[in-house]
């Protein structure tokens, strides 16, 4: 579920406010519950500045604490003169759970090449995170990326 919510309130641009729950089960282990809340924030400050934050806390049934996960950057438009409606963006994160935790610092460019069709190009740096699979300490590990969106 989520509740969603557009203002124009604070200094007089853009925001957009969202709440969120949930409720499932584990993939694995069908009897096992889990459960999930956060917060997500866009809020433009000047015409060439938005700031976001998102904030999530979760447990599944059986774990002796909870998971959580924040992040936190800002999105500018992008600083060529040509490419009016692009945009720049810079994060943190950070993410706990039971037996691991991991922090990524990301850098994007989201880049308009029609109004139905965006290119984005996505640079991930990951600090520090638990290997889940040997369970070792992964560190400073750089994921490129491509994300293409299609409107019809």
């Amino acid at each position: 579920v989520e509740i969603d919510y557009h203002s124009h309130l604070l200094f007089a641009r853009e925001g957009n406010y969202r709440l969120w729950g949930r409720v499932g089960r584990v993939s694995e282990a069908l009897e096992e519950k889990t459960w999930g809340v956060g917060l997500s924030l866009d809020q433009q400050i000047t015409v060439r500045l938005t700031l976001f934050a998102r904030a999530g806390i979760g447990r599944t049934e059986g774990e002796d604490r909870n998971a959580y996960a924040w992040s936190a950057g800002f999105q500018t438009p992008s600083p060529f003169k040509a490419s009016t409606r692009d945009q720049v963006g810079v994060a943190f994160s950070r993410q706990v759970e039971a037996d691991r935790s991991e922090n990524i610092a990301e850098g994007y460019y989201h880049h308009i090449l029609t109004d139905r069709f965006w290119v984005s190009l996505d640079l991930q740096w990951l600090i520090s995170g638990t290997n889940g699979m040997t369970g070792d300490e992964n560190e400073n590990i750089f994921i490129p990326g491509v994300r293409t969106t299609v409107n019809f």
